[in-house]
């Protein structure tokens, strides 16, 4: 077929003709070229973050059914010395529960065992029948590994200066409590010297003014039912290579900076080579960071572990060639990013990851994203919720940043009103690459999708963007995919619906390689009958000085144009489109053509445009711009 003139629809192509035989049948319309993408019919690619981990729950009747850990009303509100953790049914003592006596009922019944009872009186001999009343009558750095300390019910001032292969055990975690002391050491429990694990059991550090927990030098550490709470600066520490700590069953609560020099706060810190693996942690409530990791060697994982309410800074920010490694995790209530990984050699693998709900209060600008990769740093994430953000959901930016992303949901991203350059769902720039299979973005505000400058690259497979929700401020954008400034986009089986403004957008120099694609339901902008009535836009496809070409598509029931292509007005880049086997329909006009002498042979290869009310129109209408300028 030809498109003409503006205005003319001279020889379009039917979708269908009558039949002139003496029967006068009708046959049926021939079918349409289009896209070939098996979950059309649904809108929604075949995103499997089910089966849930062993624990969480189903959630149904969402885009997706995701997977929570907690039951419907949340985490329950617990006791002393109790803890709700991710996939268990409510809440349960930390540890062993309190004993009858003034010792844990589980102590060994072999090998050295060390008495000390905090209301016994001076003189002991660290024997049952005669305990050591404090921390410091115990000889720790004499203690032969196969040691264990009990500490009976009270609270102990003071430090423990462990030895490898011994056991510190309290009574429990209600009534064994360790609160540290001033200016001697910076932690309250420290390891210095490799060998066997120590192990730290059965008790709560409180309130201390230093660190609760540090291993280093190459020591091990085992953590098992403690409840660490109101440590200053960092409630668990991990230096140097080979350092490690273990925490089973273990709660970090209510970190805090230091109020002499305003550092640290953080739940976790690992550095310099050291490595903290975690499983059934919570961290929740720290003054800056619920974990940091810095430092290449340095590794942290988390198994079913919950890390909210970080109260200025990230969740979870690993830096300068570290690893973190988390799987079965909940990450709420933060300030910055749930998860911030940054430079070169950093890596972060996420797997069966929901991050949500950032707190209210406010920094940088009021912006509060899920995953943020920059400067060289790589993630690997997979089956991920990233919900209820503001200003991003997944943000990847600079040269050599990659992130990966497989079975991902991205939603309700809340618009960051003083962010200019508004908010997106997914957001790559300066260099980044993401590739993402089996993705849906939807109901994020401003622009589902949003690449900018030369060298960025984004791959999509399987992804749906839907729903992209005007700003509430003002009633502009709701575009659903972006790509400006030099980027390159390359997708096959993409679905965009319910976009205000524009469906997709390539502009100034960016370049769009589609296959497989469907745009539909493009609307005019919310404030289209007041405020931004010059422009309302209501665009399926748009080329402003870019370069796109598309395959297999259909670009269905867009408010004013099915398609436009103009160039770039204050640098005239050239703009082009290229379209094969597709249908344009149900617009008013399907193709907005405003490059004066533009081969119209590009844009009807295969190409079918019915039920427009005009097929092409060369009419000089608005022309959508860059997001930030």
């Amino acid at each position: 077929m030809a498109l003409s003139a503006c205005g003319d629809d001279a020889r379009v192509r039917d979708a269908g003709a009558s039949d002139s035989g003496a029967d006068g049948a009708v046959d049926a319309a021939p079918a349409l070229p289009g896209p070939d993408i098996p979950w059309l019919a649904t809108g929604i690619p075949p995103i499997a973050l089910t089966p849930c981990p062993e624990g969480w729950r189903e959630v149904t009747g969402r885009d997706v059914t995701e997977c929570d850990p907690y039951p419907e009303g949340g985490p329950e509100a617990c006791g002393a010395g109790e803890a709700h953790f991710p996939g268990e049914p409510g809440c349960r003592s930390i540890g062993e529960a309190c004993p009858a006596g003034d010792y844990a009922a589980t102590l060994p019944t072999s090998g050295t065992v060390i008495y000390v009872k905090a209301t016994a009186g001076a003189g002991g001999a660290g024997t049952l029948a005669s305990p050591y009343a404090q921390l410091s009558e115990v000889a720790w750095d004499t203690l032969a590994a196969g040691t264990t300390v009990a500490l009976g019910k009270g609270r102990y001032p003071g430090h423990v200066r462990l030895q490898p292969g011994v056991q510190v055990k309290g009574a429990c975690v209600q009534e064994t409590v360790l609160t540290g002391d001033p200016g001697t050491t910076n932690g309250v429990v420290i390891l210095t010297s490799a060998g066997a694990p120590a192990t730290l059991d059965n008790l709560t550090i409180s309130g201390p003014p230093q660190h609760a927990v540090q291993a280093e030098w190459g020591s091990t550490l085992m953590v098992t039912s403690v409840l660490i709470e109101r440590a200053r600066r960092f409630s668990v520490v991990a230096v140097n290579a080979d350092s490690s700590i273990t925490l089973t069953d273990t709660v970090i609560r209510d970190t805090l900076v230091d109020p002499g020099d305003g550092l640290g706060g953080e739940g976790i810190h690992a550095q310099s080579g050291g490595r903290v693996e975690a499983n059934r942690l919570i961290v929740d409530g720290t003054g800056s960071v619920g974990i940091f990791v810095i430092h290449a060697g340095t590794l942290v994982t988390l198994q079913d572990s919950v890390i909210r309410d970080s109260v200025s800074e990230s969740a979870i920010a690993a830096i300068r060639g570290a690893r973190l490694e988390a799987a079965r995790t909940l990450v709420e209530g933060y300030a910055a990013f749930g998860v911030l990984v940054a430079h070169q050699n950093t890596v972060a693998t996420l797997t069966d990851v929901v991050i949500r709900s950032p707190n209210e209060g406010v920094i940088n600008g009021d912006f509060r994203g899920g995953i943020h990769a920059s400067m060289g740093a790589r993630i690997e994430a997979t089956r991920i919720v990233v919900a209820h953000t503001r200003g991003a959901g997944v943000t990847a930016e600079n040269d050599g940043t990659h992130v990966i992303l497989a079975d991902t949901v991205i939603r309700d991203v809340d618009a960051a009103p003083s962010d200019v350059f508004g908010s997106s769902g997914l957001t790559a720039a300066t260099g980044a690459r993401v590739e993402a299979t089996r993705l849906l973005v939807t109901r994020t505000a401003d622009t589902g999708i949003l690449i900018g400058e030369a060298g960025t690259e984004v791959v999509l497979f399987d992804t749906a963007v839907r729903d992209t929700l005007p700003r509430t401020d003002d009633g502009t954008s709701g575009r659903g995919i972006q790509a400006q400034d030099g980027a390159r986009i390359e997708a096959s089986r993409i679905h965009v619906s319910g976009s205000h403004e524009v469906g997709v957008l390539a502009v100034t120099t960016a370049v769009l390689e589609l296959s497989d694609v469907s745009v539909t339901n493009t609307d005019v902008a919310a404030c289209a009958s007041g405020t931004c009535a010059a422009t309302p836009f209501g665009y399926g496809l748009v080329s402003v000085g870019a370069a796109v070409s598309m395959t297999r598509f259909e670009i269905r029931d867009s408010a004013i144009c099915g398609f436009l292509l103009t160039p770039y007005e204050s640098t005239m880049d050239p703009a082009s489109v290229d379209l094969a086997t597709g249908v344009v329909s149900g617009s008013a006009i399907g193709a907005c053509v405003q490059v004066d002498g533009y081969d119209l042979d590009r844009l009807t290869n295969g190409v079918v445009y019915v039920d427009n009310t005009t097929n092409l129109d060369s009419t000089m209408l608005p022309v959508p711009g860059v997001s930030g300028r």
